[in-house]
């Protein structure tokens, strides 16, 4: 098979329900030598922002001189940039053969557990010196939960993925605490405050330091996290590391290219740090949004915060298994009482359209909308990636 008819091959096997992918990838990984044993790690989980905080540990180790892999999910632009070590994506034909092979081994694993195996196999074969490891989903029973840590990290709380982690917020956050281990330091965001997490760090008897609210940009939230994580790590990181480390943020987190900022926000509670964010950078400033948006996640909340503040929406086609179609968002802003919304139009249409206007144009949701977005954004600013990549840190 080649490359794209195993990735083709990997995205078919989704799960049917919500089943323990911790338990499962336990049974495998021995199978393997135990990847997952290799290695120290930072693990990473919370609602919103855990990717970024992910990114800017990685990226202040790797500036110390340290052999980094990150696990993270999920991609924007190639499968590949999941899996990275010192920001070099893992190659194609290494993640064609050793899909193939795992293909063999875990006949009865899906994607998320392959996926996983995949990194943690390669990152032992590399020897890497640290791995950052971001959850997929929830923590408990998520597949990366196998992974040995040194610290873990809980960024916020908040409703997503109900229909997998549960119904109330105190379910959620019991679904993250999974991550915690025995006497493994903790770091928590000031939206993951809850007693369940503070109870569970209690009984494992692993030390909990809390990160305090910072006002303004939602990213200084990410950064003071990142930070208290890198003084818990038992590393030499000089000032410069970090302070590459924290000023660093992945594409589509707040990314500005010309009139455009792309935003990967795609739940109730990251819909509003986005508009905060944007009232914070570009006061007073009219803006419109472009949106696609997937099934599992609570739409008519995220339509109706922005449709409240923007003066005109672009409902886009996300190429997601989950997504709904535009037919769907336009039914769920009409019930909601809104109409200055376009329908039907291709991602790309919908971006050249609404920059011409000559506002500010959001565009924000799934993150499967986002590299066909960013390349017509790209087009029409006609940016290069080496200026983008210094505009990042």
């Amino acid at each position: 098979m080649t490359y794209n008819e195993v990735i083709k091959t990997l995205f078919s096997k989704r799960p049917h329900d919500n089943r323990n992918a911790a338990g499962a990838i336990r049974l495998i990984a021995p199978l393997l030598g135990s990847p997952e044993k290799a290695f120290p790690a930072v693990h990473v989980t919370g609602t919103n922002g855990k990717g970024s905080v992910s990114h800017k540990i990685a990226k202040a180790l790797e500036s110390s001189g340290l052999k980094v892999g990150l696990f993270t999910s999920p991609h924007l632009f190639s499968f590949c940039e999941r899996i990275l070590i010192n920001s070099i994506p893992i190659a194609e034909e290494i993640v064609r053969q050793r899909l193939l092979k795992l293909f063999e081994v875990g006949k009865d694993l899906f994607f998320f557990e392959l996926a996983t195996l995949l990194a943690f196999e390669y990152f032992r074969d590399q020897k890497i010196d640290i791995a950052v490891v971001e959850v997929g989903i929830g923590g408990l029973r998520d597949a990366t939960n196998i992974v040995q840590p040194v610290l873990s990290i809980i960024t916020s709380i908040a409703c997503d993925h109900e229909d997998l982690l549960g119904e109330t917020l105190d379910e959620i956050a019991s679904q993250k605490a999974g991550i915690i281990k025995p006497a493994v330091p903790v770091v928590i965001g000031p939206q993951a405050d809850y007693d369940i997490i503070r109870k569970r760090a209690a009984l494992c008897q692993s030390p909990l330091y809390k990160v305090g609210p910072q006002p303004g940009f939602y990213d200084l939230e990410n950064s003071a996290l990142a930070l208290q994580a890198l003084k818990l790590l038992p590393y030499p990181l000089s000032d410069k590391d970090i302070e590459i480390g924290l000023k660093w943020r992945p594409p589509c987190r707040f990314e500005q290219i010309g009139n455009a900022i792309l935003d990967v926000a795609h739940n109730p509670a990251g819909c509003m740090r986005l508009l905060e964010a944007l009232e914070i950078h570009f006061p007073g400033r009219r803006f419109s949004v472009l949106i696609g948006m997937s099934k599992d996640k609570d739409a008519r909340k995220c339509l109706s915060i922005l449709a409240k503040a923007a003066d005109r929406l672009y409902l886009v086609p996300s190429p997601a298994r989950k997504a709904l179609t535009v037919e769907e968002m336009g039914q769920i802003l009409r019930q909601e009482g809104f109409d200055h919304f376009t329908a039907g139009v291709s991602i790309k249409e919908s971006v050249r359209e609404a920059l011409a206007a000559e506002e500010l144009l959001l565009v924000c949701g799934s993150f499967y909308i986002m590299k066909e977005a960013r390349e017509e954004v790209l087009r029409i600013a006609h940016v290069g990636q080496d200026q983008l990549l210094l505009s990042r840190g």
